[in-house]
């Protein structure tokens, strides 16, 4: 208060006046001189004040310019009652109407008109002509993230290196090039781009196909063995196309099972390290209806730990897993099953597993689908599941100070892990003889089913596809012993 009352005498008439006095000349002062001055020390109380305001009070000078501002608004302004009905939603108009001093006649208008998304949607300034964006720019807008930067397979989101400025001068230059009005910036970063998932990130892989292509389409003057290896590359781009939208179609479509009878499995390999060596443990992941949020899957996380760390992950490390889902009861009352996966040589994608999966439709009588991930672009939610499983043990083990040495330890650490079941894995010791199934890398979908009192096992070149491209007779007999 002192310095305040000693800064309001300095700007008075008095002090100016007394200061003229003591001058040789005796001049009075300039009173605009004098005007600024007092105007100047003025401002500097004023911060000084704002600075010593606590948050409720701040609340409250806020709130009183507001009201100000809407006072202040012609009553014909049309953003009056749009300002006045997004500020006062969700408010008794009783309340609002005193709070905010306002006929609550005003209130009820404004709320009547319901113009929220009115006033929420002045992106332009005031004098200049609002342009209507047509549906047809918003399509070619999504046909150039498709394009560009796809969803890669089993992902929900887009992963992009660059920056959005950057992005979006990739798609200016895009709609220039087929004579498309683009959207304007800030509408392409902050309306368009928010409806998608977008990661950035430095460390996205690179597909070694899809970098081999890249380079291909640099040269100015391919010879014949490039342009063969072009389109045979821009056909694997085309698979990881179809194959990862197939996979978020069918979660789309699970959404809407209210029935509860259809089930996603994904199923990936990946190692647990600790002291010393580390473990092979396979995680999978279903996905079903939740019944309490609508909209939303239900998510299960399973890990099976591999008992020791000389176990490999083979074809018979995936046999008792899955002979272990169904002594859970995972696929009681399903009557459709879809499993995706990458093209694990070692474990997936070969005659052994194909097999086996033949015999688990005979014998569990359920519509089983399995479908493959194109080759390098089978990132999944199994990877995201690893991640969190390898944070939370190495969060355990900083936390203690104890290290984690054996399998059995992981168990305890990985189930306290929200919606995660974990066990060692039961692994198959008897290895039974398959017929090679030649041909089987190139099938991107397998069906079984029985043909002429054959088992056979049918290949599709992509999950959409129903023209059987391959089909081998199952010697399913031979998983007798490995009674469900």
């Amino acid at each position: 208060m002192y310095l305040i009352k000693e800064k309001l005498e300095v700007g008075s008439t008095d002090f100016f006046f007394k200061q003229a006095m003591k001058s040789p000349k005796s001049v009075l002062p300039d009173p605009t001189k004098r005007h600024e001055d007092h105007q100047a020390t003025w401002q500097e109380i004023k911060q000084e004040r704002m600075h010593s305001l606590t948050e409720d009070d701040r609340n409250e000078y806020y709130k009183k310019k507001m009201v100000k501002l809407l006072h202040e608004l012609p009553p014909i302004s049309p953003i009056r009652r749009p300002i006045l009905n997004a500020i006062t939603e969700g408010m008794p108009a009783s309340i609002a109407a005193k709070d905010f001093n306002f006929n609550i006649r005003t209130l009820y208008r404004a709320r009547i008109e319901n113009s929220t998304n009115y006033c929420l949607d002045l992106h332009y300034l005031p004098g200049v002509k609002r342009v209507r964006i047509s549906e047809d720019q918003f399509l070619y807008a999504e046909h150039f993230l498709d394009e560009n930067f796809p969803v890669t397979s089993g992902r929900d989101y887009r992963v992009i290196r660059m920056t959005d400025d950057n992005l979006y001068i990739i798609y200016y230059f895009y709609c220039l090039e087929r004579e498309i009005i683009p959207l304007g910036k800030t509408t392409f970063i902050y309306n368009f781009l928010k409806k998608y998932k977008i990661h950035h990130s430095s460390d996205e892989s690179v597909c070694c196909h899809c970098f081999k292509l890249k380079e291909l389409k640099k040269k100015q003057n391919p010879t014949a063995k490039d342009q063969a290896d072009i389109i045979n590359l821009e056909k694997h781009i085309e698979r990881w196309h179809e194959q990862s939208h197939y996979y978020l179609e069918c979660k789309r479509i699970l959404v809407a099972d209210k029935q509860r009878e259809k089930i996603i499995v994904v199923q990936d390999f990946t190692q647990i390290k600790v002291q010393g060596t580390f473990y092979q443990d396979l995680i999978v992941c279903f996905y079903s209806y939740d019944e309490q949020i609508e909209g939303e899957l239900k998510r299960t996380y399973c890990h099976f730990l591999a008992p020791t760390n000389t176990t490999k992950n083979d074809s018979l490390f995936v046999f008792g897993v899955w002979r272990s889902h169904i002594k859970e009861k995972f696929f009681d009352q399903k009557t459709k099953i879809e499993v995706f996966s990458d093209g694990g040589p070692k474990h997936f994608k070969l005659t052994g597993t194909m097999s086996f999966f033949g015999f688990l439709k005979k014998n569990m009588n359920v519509d089983l689908t399995y479908h493959f991930f194109e080759s390098n672009h089978g990132h999944s939610i199994c990877d995201g599941v690893a991640a969190h499983a390898k944070k939370a043990l190495n969060v355990q083990q900083r936390d203690t100070g104890i290290p984690i040495n054996n399998p059995n330890e992981v168990v305890v650490v990985l189930r306290k892990i929200k919606n995660t079941f974990a066990q060692l894995a039961v692994v198959e010791t008897v290895k039974l003889p398959f017929a090679t199934f030649t041909g089987i890398r190139s099938s991107m979908k397998f069906t079984f089913g029985q043909v002429d009192n054959k088992f056979k096992t049918f290949g599709y070149n992509l999950s959409r596809s129903n023209v059987i491209n391959g089909q081998w007779e199952a010697k399913i007999d031979g998983f007798a012993p490995l009674q469900l």
